[in-house]
């Protein structure tokens, strides 16, 4: 069994976590500017068409804009317009459109900040032990998101940049997992390791679990909603982030 040379970690639900809904955030501070939308109805469909609009928005423009040319809050812009305005909210007229503007402004501001988020339980010293294991900096640990460009910053007020060597994003590379690209992307940040050598931990099945064992490398699965999936080996499967220290393949960090 070889040696793992390369680490990598998704980062949304793997290792940190919005503390509120999307919903909630977005009613709240829109209250701030004037626009009512406080209700528990509201911040229900503020939910459900912020994943809506976020898809849509993915799909029409990858990796933040970076493909099309366009800045990550002008990307963002469009999600939020698209969410408040399919969840009902009228901003039509000036005064409304000047409350809106106010209020998308102050949303990124916000989230670009550690405020909304927290650290997965566990996190941190899964972290600081995975870190603690390498013996030297031929096996380098990072950051393979599909996260946008404020990430380090968030990362940084959390306390745990300082783990990782490098965090690759879409608009560095303008590929999202999973697609094989972005773990090319990683494997060069690892001296073009073997792909056997090396191992990326994540919550999503598609994107992180069968995006990297489709390009040949090892994979842990956070199954945080016990989902037990039958195309995942049991081997690779662990129900928390915390767990992970516990697992064989830690053994084989070079």
């Amino acid at each position: 069994m070889q040696s793992l040379r390369l680490i990598t970690f998704d980062v949304t639900n793997t290792l940190v976590k919005v503390k509120c809904s999307i919903g909630y955030e977005y009613c709240k501070i829109a209250e701030l500017y004037g626009i009512k939308c406080s209700s528990d109805d509201m911040i229900n469909r503020m939910n459900a068409n912020f994943k809506l609009s976020l898809k849509k928005i993915k799909k029409e423009s990858p990796a933040y804009g970076a493909v099309e040319g366009i800045t990550c809050y002008q990307w963002w812009y469009r999600v939020m317009y698209q969410t408040f305005i399919s969840s009902g909210v009228d901003i039509s007229s000036s005064e409304t459109e000047n409350k809106f503007k106010q209020t998308t402004a102050h949303l990124y501001k916000y989230f670009s900040t550690s405020e909304p988020y927290q650290l997965v339980d566990g996190a941190e010293q899964t972290l600081r032990t995975i870190k603690g294991l390498r013996k030297s900096d031929d096996c380098p640990i990072g950051v393979l998101s599909n996260s946008d460009e404020r990430l380090p910053l968030i990362l940084g007020e959390l306390g745990v940049a300082h783990f990782f060597d490098f965090i690759l994003l879409p608009q560095i590379t303008k590929i999202e997992k999973p697609d094989a690209k972005a773990f090319q992307a990683a494997q060069e940040k690892g001296d073009k390791v073997d792909p056997s050598q090396a191992l990326h931990i994540g919550d999503d099945l598609m994107k992180d679990y069968h995006g990297a064992k489709n390009c040949g490398w090892n994979a842990i699965f956070v199954d945080l909603n016990n989902t037990r999936d039958a195309s995942v080996d049991p081997d690779d499967r662990i129900p928390t982030i915390k767990e992970l220290i516990n697992h064989k393949i830690v053994n084989r960090i070079n």
